[in-house]
């Protein structure tokens, strides 16, 4: 996001305040996102935030690690939910490129090694319907197929990432 934007996505991986912790899970609450345990679960694996111009968050991502059966290697399964007033300035693409390229800055610098790459599992049927090009633009998530839910599977594997 440039300079001049309304928004700012703050990164809290592993350092997350009680409560940042709880403002999190309000804010799922509050839009019906999630339920409270679901919340206060989840909120363990939130990575980055977005707040607005008066420093409300209006978006997050999280992130767990799963070991995929099929492709044999542990990747970083990826979530977000941004407000839905907010839907339409990009915030959930930004999340995700800032996800994706703070990960993939530390596994190209050997900090984090465990994960070759990000997984995603798109249940938004506008997003399948509307974006359902091979490769997104922008992001460089390959479609490699459905989950068992019937939801499209897109993977982005980290610079350098080598299959064992």
């Amino acid at each position: 996001m440039d300079k001049d934007s309304k928004y700012v996505i703050i990164k809290v991986w592993e350092d997350k305040t009680k409560e940042l912790e709880n403002e999190i899970v309000d804010f799922w609450l509050a839009h019906g996102a999630l339920t409270r345990e679901q919340a206060e679960e989840r909120v363990k694996q939130v990575f980055c935030v977005i707040r607005d111009s008066s420093d409300k968050i209006v978006g997050v991502s999280t992130v767990y690690i799963k070991y995929n059966e099929r492709l044999e290697n542990s990747f970083y399964y990826y979530r977000s939910f941004v407000a839905p007033e907010h839907r339409q300035e990009s915030l959930a693409r930004n999340l995700l490129k800032f996800t994706r390229d703070d990960l993939n800055k530390a596994f190209v610098e050997g900090v984090i090694t465990r994960c070759i790459g990000m997984m995603v599992e798109v249940e938004n049927e506008y997003l399948k319907k509307n974006h359902n090009e091979g490769i997104w633009p922008d992001v460089d998530f390959v479609y490699i197929g459905k989950n068992n839910r019937g939801d499209h599977v897109r993977l982005f594997y980290f610079e350098g990432a080598r299959i064992s």
